[in-house]
């Protein structure tokens, strides 16, 4: 089922004969090029082949596209479909899953977690588009690209201020612990990370990114190795022409690192992971988030943006409120995602909240570090690629 030229290069076309409907989704996806269309079949003939688009399927209009479904699939992959139907109707869920639908969700949802979904189908279009062009960027016998790659953890936030940068340090200094395998933490926030300042690093390099290499030496001249608790600390370098380090950048950089070292800790903002595609290449994301409702909340709509495809594990943050007890159980209920750490109250990280100092690496008997500790147990036995026997650890203990 192909249409002709479409009229417009539109990013969302709502499918459903349901006016009302088709008003109140397409209100909630104001921010993209959006129409509605009574059917399916009017939508195809208004799109354009070749541009990326996804197809939002309402209730109503679920059986008919399921007729057309498996030739657009196949004939125009770069139309993905969302389903909204009831999931309480298992049958159709399974028929739409295996026709090909890209997300099926629930009728109930609120309007913004489909806005999300959609966002999070046309950011993996746009890296998938990327990666094919990355492809035939690269000659035959490039050996950095086909250097086989080391573990990636990511560790993010939906929000600022959640203890992203805490976590992540002090858990590459649990994983460097014993020095087994050489670790290495990548600094992703080129404006607003603070590595440096926490750890008294020198000054970074400046080099313009569309000069930068990312084969073992231009890594090693962005790396400085942290003797204190042996892993090697990436960052980005500093280019002039502006203070944001492009998606491209970030996920060739760290996929070059990952080539020289058998563990990376990213630490790096959630919007550059949404648009790099450096959750793809992970065997973890973590993501930290403290448990008030609101951020809870945050998460949740976070988990939805990176898309079904991600895996996502949540450690919450109790550092700094002092007498606050986490039921991981609630918190993994209500996201849908497995809680695989909780940090307790920590002394120390409360008392630089109110100070304004970041604590940077804690002590290896602190509160904090020591859950840091229990994290780099877990991932190493669970769910690294190389993870040894498994073993369970209950985040409430």
């Amino acid at each position: 089922m192909t249409g002709p030229a479409g009229i417009l290069p539109l990013d969302v076309a709502v499918c459903d004969d349901d006016l009302l409907w088709r008003v109140e989704h397409m209100n909630a996806l104001h921010s993209l090029n959006v129409r509605d269309f009574s059917s399916i079949t009017e939508a195809v003939d208004a799109l354009t082949p070749g541009h990326d688009s996804v197809v939002l399927v309402g209730p109503t209009e679920v059986e008919e596209a399921l007729n057309h479904v498996p030739s657009l699939v196949a004939e125009h992959p770069e139309w993905p479909l969302l389903f909204v139907l009831e999931r309480d109707d298992p049958s159709l869920v399974a028929r739409v899953d295996a026709a090909g639908a890209a997300t099926v969700l629930d009728l109930h949802a609120i309007p913004h977690l489909v806005e999300v979904s959609v966002t999070a189908l046309l950011s993996k279009r746009e890296f998938v588009s990327a990666q094919e062009e990355e492809d035939e960027w690269r000659v035959e016998g490039d050996d950095v690209a086909t250097l086989p790659m080391g573990e990636i953890v990511v560790v993010t936030s939906a929000k600022g201020g959640e203890g992203v940068t805490l976590v992540a340090l002090n858990l590459a200094a649990a994983l460097a612990e014993g020095r087994q395998d050489e670790v290495a933490y990548v600094e992703g926030d080129a404006e607003f990370g603070d590595v440096s300042l926490l750890l008294r690093l020198p000054g970074r390099p400046h080099v313009t990114f569309d000069r930068l290499l990312f084969d073992g030496e231009s890594i090693d001249r962005l790396s400085v190795f942290h003797d204190e608790t042996g892993f090697r600390i990436v960052r980005p370098p500093m280019d002039p022409s502006t203070s944001h380090v492009p998606p491209r950048v970030a996920r060739r950089l760290v996929e070059g690192v990952a080539r020289q070292c058998d563990i990376v800790v990213v630490d790096a903002p959630f919007d550059l992971v949404r648009s790099s595609g450096i959750a793809s290449r992970a065997s973890a994301v973590l993501l930290v988030t403290s448990a008030r409702t609101p951020n809870i909340k945050n998460a949740i709509v976070a988990i939805h943006e990176l898309g079904p495809l991600t895996t996502v594990h949540l450690v919450v943050n109790n550092a700094g409120r002092h007498r606050v007890r986490t039921d991981a159980r609630k918190v993994a209920q209500a996201s849908h995602e497995d809680v695989i750490a909780v940090i307790p109250y920590d002394t120390k990280v409360e008392d630089s909240m109110r100070t304004l100092a970041p604590p940077g690496l804690l002590p290896p008997r602190s509160h904090f570090r020591q859950a840091c500790n229990d994290l780099a147990a877990h991932l190493r036995a669970d769910v690294f690629r190389t993870a040894s026997s498994p073993e369970t650890i209950d985040p409430d203990a």
